[in-house]
């Protein structure tokens, strides 16, 4: 790439929980830019004819790994989630279990800083992720990261999006997370439209990882 997008602040978008809400999946895909990145959670159903259909679309996907909260009740990230009070071996059964249901992603995403602890069980499992050299995206913890959804109103949406273009502009990259909701692909869809002519550059989340900044 030649010019002035070339050097451009880079932005990153990343869809959770896909899947399971299948219209909304498939807005998603069908909408918005190819560059968008779509994690899949492991709880969907007709996974690999999903992940395929994403993929097909020109978007890259991951697998979205369910973490239980701590201050959660029992059950509420799911039968398979991840969680320290479950021994190692418990938790590397449910990241095979997580890994194992569709092919092709290049990473997992979730969310983890405040579920799981540095030193727990949870975390050691977590480094089979590497192992496999696969990116690992903790979106709460990254700093570049911005949630876009806290508030389901498109007012708040549209707010956070201008955060995440300054949050470029300061570091030079930023990533956008929101759940895969039609009212978040619907402000996406807008704002990305004129994206270009702002001065920033959307890139795949891939793109954005092993970056120094």
């Amino acid at each position: 790439m030649s010019g002035a997008l070339a050097a451009a602040p880079r932005i990153a978008i990343l869809l959770t929980g896909a899947g399971i809400g299948q219209l909304a999946t498939v807005e998603a895909m069908v909408k918005l830019p190819t560059n968008v990145s779509i994690a899949l959670s492991p709880y969907s159903s007709d996974l690999e004819r999903q992940a395929a259909d994403i993929r097909s679309e020109g978007h890259e996907v991951l697998l979205d790994l369910p973490v239980r909260d701590p201050d959660a009740p029992l059950g509420s990230a799911g039968p398979h989630a991840l969680a320290d009070g479950l021994s190692i071996e418990e938790n590397q059964q449910r990241l095979f279990w997580a890994m194992g249901r569709f092919p092709g992603f290049f990473g997992v995403s979730g969310q983890f800083m405040g579920r799981i602890s540095q030193n727990g069980t949870a975390r050691s499992a977590l480094s089979e992720i590497q192992r496999r050299g696969l990116g690992l995206i903790d979106y709460p913890a990254d700093d570049l990261s911005i949630q876009l959804d806290k508030d389901l109103q498109p007012k708040s949406i549209d707010e956070a999006l201008q955060q995440l273009e300054q949050k470029a502009n300061s570091r030079g990259m930023a990533i956008g997370v929101a759940g895969t909701t039609p009212l978040a692909i619907d402000r996406l869809r807008s704002w990305s439209a004129a994206l270009a002519s702002r001065g920033y550059r959307l890139v795949p989340v891939s793109a954005l990882l092993h970056e120094d900044g």
